[in-house]
């Protein structure tokens, strides 16, 4: 199929995008397009102006800042696979690149791009989760900050208001030495994930955990960051009982919604019960990973 007509937009600067946002009705922002293009031309979106954001400089890199890292919107995915600050604060985003499409399409995609497309089991959305994320909302009204866990107000929809755009992520640093681990289920190498889990974890000199943040996505239309599995490793030593048992706060999860099936999701479906299964194995898999590397053995490997 070919696009739908449209008339394209190629501002350099905030204020430009900020006031095309304000003037024009039925619009469409273009971040990485490796979403959006496919949508376009198969005519499961449509708008009748593009504004592409790849020539605004500004919305793009990455910051230390107040104390947490600060990423541009359109910050290339690639850029946070090479980036050193990410890979002392936020080793778990790395890693969860490599399970996202392959060279090409992280050369081209954005953060922002995957927050805002809002996949239920978007692996960047889930890391997001994991580090507390604030995201950075602008307007020609004025700007504001959304938590992650408020960013979804429906499916594959953020809470974006007319006008607004995405224009920074800012991500809760983890101190040097925490254990995470990233897991997936897909259908094939590098395809769209149907459940992943994540975790972090921090330990003390005796091997008991300090700290714990443990999300899972697919298993509903947002990641559900697992609290009460958290307040529950807080304090004692990791093992395969204890982990089960903080595994098996995935069934609490609301299911997710079958009709879903029936909106652009169907490639990936199937049952709310399987996806709790795969959530629960995942989960577990993951503490225990996090757990081995943030205990090291005595020998240092």
């Amino acid at each position: 199929m070919k696009v739908a007509s449209f008339a394209y937009h190629d501002p350099t600067t905030i204020p430009e995008v900020l006031d095309l946002l304000d003037r024009l009705e039925d619009h469409r922002l273009l971040a990485g397009g490796q979403s959006l293009v496919p949508y376009l031309a198969f005519r499961m979106q449509r708008c009748r102006h593009l504004i592409d954001l790849n020539r605004v400089d500004a919305l793009a890199g990455i910051v230390e800042r107040d104390g947490r890292l600060r990423i541009g919107a359109m910050t290339r995915q690639r850029t946070l696979a090479n980036s050193p600050l990410v890979a002392s604060h936020a080793p778990v985003a790395q890693e969860a690149l490599k399970l996202i499409g392959h060279i090409a399409t992280r050369t081209r995609g954005t953060l922002g791009g995957s927050l805002c497309n809002l996949d239920p089991s978007a692996e960047l959305l889930g890391v997001s989760a994991l580090h507390d994320a604030v995201l950075h909302v602008e307007s020609r009204q004025g700007a504001r900050d959304v938590a992650i866990g408020g960013w979804a107000e429906d499916f594959m929809k953020p809470v974006l208001a007319p006008g607004e755009m995405l224009r920074a992520i800012s991500w809760e640093p983890w101190p040097a030495g925490h254990g995470h681990a990233i897991l997936e289920f897909s259908k094939r190498h590098h395809d769209y994930a149907i459940v992943a889990a994540g975790a972090l974890i921090a330990v003390d000199a005796d091997r008991r955990i300090t700290r714990a943040a443990v999300v899972v996505m697919g298993c509903s239309i947002a990641p559900v960051r697992l609290t009460s599995a958290e307040a529950m490793l807080k304090g004692r030593k990791g093992s395969v009982p204890l982990f089960a048992e903080a595994a098996a706060e995935v069934a609490k999860i609301d299911p997710f919604p079958d009709e879903f099936a029936h909106q652009g999701y169907p490639r990936r479906f199937v049952s709310s019960q399987f996806r709790h299964q795969l959530g629960l194995v995942l989960v577990r898999r993951a503490l225990a990973q996090g757990y081995a590397r943030a205990t090291p053995h005595p020998d240092g490997n």
